[in-house]
């Protein structure tokens, strides 16, 4: 049992925990509007009705995406960022077509867009940023669960791109060590319930820019307990969560590092977090670390591909070819696609295959949140990989069997968009 640190039965073909109470027919709510949480059971949404299998939970780390588009991006100085950081918060807000849903939005659209029931367990304020979020995510079929009052403002990340498509985020969490709603000490219980229903808890390292470490924690380990897979993406968290910041961080990342049953880290960030530049090494290290449950070391090396690595062996799949317009959001994308064929006991390469069409579909597009991979990109990419030449038979083999995966799983989006 998960409860006691050992890993729960597992089909040795489909490596899908067996889990009978996983019946996934979880209702959510969207934000009730009166501003409180909701209390007792979650109830369903006004549009979606019942959640379909798998329901698969994107923890906090909402946020409102405001593009600004500069010549020359702000230097890294902590003092030069908060100067434009002000620079930006004194200006008029830009108009709506500059704004875009991001952080857990990122992946939880791009879930949706592959099939998959997804829901949003955060925070969003009563403010013109939160009603714009909550609008795209409804629109999109995605659930939305409120784990504490929005007293709090929605939190407003400034994505800065210059001409060459270089980017940099600012937001009000870059200047304190402090997480943003640090007065959320515990998950309430019907936020602990959404995820102790799950199939599947993803969380990012950019979740401690909002929550304590220790409700992080909280929330790890109830997914543990039931059976629901977690899945970790890292991203440039790293090194301040291994510095103690915040408080707790080192111990929630050791915690995140041992007992995700995914990790999804770059090349760099794998380097961050075991100090072994080789990448191979590192995942290894992941993976045989002590206690370590880590079933799937997921490497991004970029315009090589990705790697999946596993105690009994290391699988790669090169990238797709593509013309890169942005690289915000392909790493959220490719997570969802990571998701689905590990939830689904799909084959690690079929997986590879879909999760690098569906990454390099958003990098096609400019910005994340709703520019996301749409299903009818990725498919083109596949059948594009499944004729070209220059690819080995194998790697089209692949492309072919991700593709029949996409088809298979897509018409639960459409059905569900097709309500709104």
């Amino acid at each position: 049992m998960r409860g006691s640190g050992c890993t729960p039965p597992v089909s040795r073909n489909s490596r899908l925990p067996c889990n009978p109470r996983k019946h996934s027919q979880l209702r959510i709510c969207m934000n009730s509007g009166n501003g409180k949480v909701p209390q007792g059971s979650v109830k369903s949404s006004s549009k979606f009705g019942h959640r379909k299998p798998p329901l698969v939970v994107a923890l906090n780390n909402l946020c409102v995406d405001v593009i600004k588009e500069l010549e020359v991006l702000p230097p890294t100085e902590k003092r030069a960022r908060l100067e434009a950081l002000s620079e930006l918060i004194r200006s008029p807000p830009p108009p709506m077509d500059r704004w875009e849903v991001g952080g857990a939005s990122n992946f939880a659209i791009a879930a949706a867009r592959l099939g998959m029931d997804s829901s949003c367990l955060g925070h969003l304020g009563q403010d013109g940023y939160g009603d714009f979020n909550r609008a795209v995510l409804e629109r999109e079929g995605v659930g939305m669960v409120q784990i504490c009052n929005d007293d709090e403002d929605t939190l407003v990340c400034w994505v800065m791109r210059d001409p060459q498509h270089n980017h940099s985020f600012c937001s009000r969490f870059d200047f304190t060590s402090k997480p943003l709603l640090a007065s959320l000490k515990t998950l309430p219980p019907h936020a602990e319930a959404v995820i102790r229903e799950a199939r599947a808890l993803v969380v990012n390292g950019f979740v401690f820019d909002e929550l304590e470490p220790s409700v992080v924690c909280q929330a790890v380990r109830a997914a543990r307990d039931s059976g629901t897979a977690v899945f970790f993406d890292l991203g440039p968290r790293g090194k301040p969560l291994r510095n103690n910041v915040p408080e707790g961080g080192t111990e929630a990342l050791s915690l995140l590092l041992s007992h995700s049953d995914v990790l999804l880290l770059t090349q760099e960030e794998a380097e961050t977090v075991t100090g072994i530049a080789d990448p191979i090494q590192s995942a290894r290290s992941l993976l045989n670390a002590k206690g370590s449950k880590v079933e799937w070391v997921v490497l991004k090396v970029g315009a090589e591909g990705c790697y999946i690595a596993t105690r009994e062996t290391v699988l790669h799949h090169p990238a797709m070819k593509i013309t890169v317009e942005d690289t915000v959001g392909c790493g959220d994308s490719m997570a969802a696609a990571m998701v689905l064929g590990y939830i689904n006991g799909y084959e690690m390469m079929p997986t590879l295959a879909l999760a690098n069409a569906v990454g390099g579909a958003t990098a096609t597009r400019r910005g994340a949140g709703r520019n996301v991979a749409t299903a009818e990109l990725v498919e083109a990419l596949l059948e594009q990989k499944i004729t070209d030449s220059t690819s080995s038979p194998e790697h089209r083999e692949h492309a072919g069997e991700a593709l029949k995966i996409l088809r298979t799983t897509k018409s639960t989006y459409h059905t569900a968009t097709a309500a709104t």
